[in-house]
């Protein structure tokens, strides 16, 4: 655990050993995957013949680049699990359910797919709530023919 704060309270050595033992690796991977699957954001191949050549998937606008690692930030932490993970290191019938970064944090309790980001509404939330809102003194049975 390192510290976000004010550290003046704080036990020394023990600040010292987190930061000793602190590491940019989860930092490395998430450029990883940002490289791997944005064509704009992949280190191009030169050689001596071609260093100044025009690279064909450079991106140009930096607007742009930006959205697409956001997509790409959400899409990891709400529709991506760790399936693989839990298949290489788990066996038989103890194997922890997948989930996502975001159920792991507790930020929801399912996994959503890029059709629920795409065609995502706060109009449509916002509607179901107003709808929800007016059928719920009615009787049962009629709460449930929609």
């Amino acid at each position: 655990m390192l510290p976000l704060g004010d550290v003046k309270e704080m036990n020394q050595k023990l600040i010292a050993k987190c930061l000793a033992s602190a590491s940019l690796y989860g930092v490395d991977n998430w450029f990883q995957i940002l490289r791997r699957h944005i064509n704009f954001l992949e280190r191009p191949v030169t050689s001596a013949t071609n260093a100044k050549r025009w690279n064909a998937y450079a991106g140009y606008n930096s607007e742009w680049m930006a959205k697409l690692i956001e997509i790409k930030r959400v899409y990891f932490n709400y529709c991506m699990t760790n399936e693989r993970t839990i298949n290489r290191n788990f066996s038989g019938n103890n194997k922890p359910k997948p989930s996502t970064p975001a159920m792991r944090l507790g930020l929801t309790r399912k996994r959503f797919t890029a059709e629920d980001m795409l065609s995502f509404s706060l109009d449509k939330i916002r509607m179901d709530e107003v709808y929800r809102n007016k059928t719920e003194h009615l009787p049962s049975i009629m709460n449930n023919r929609f």
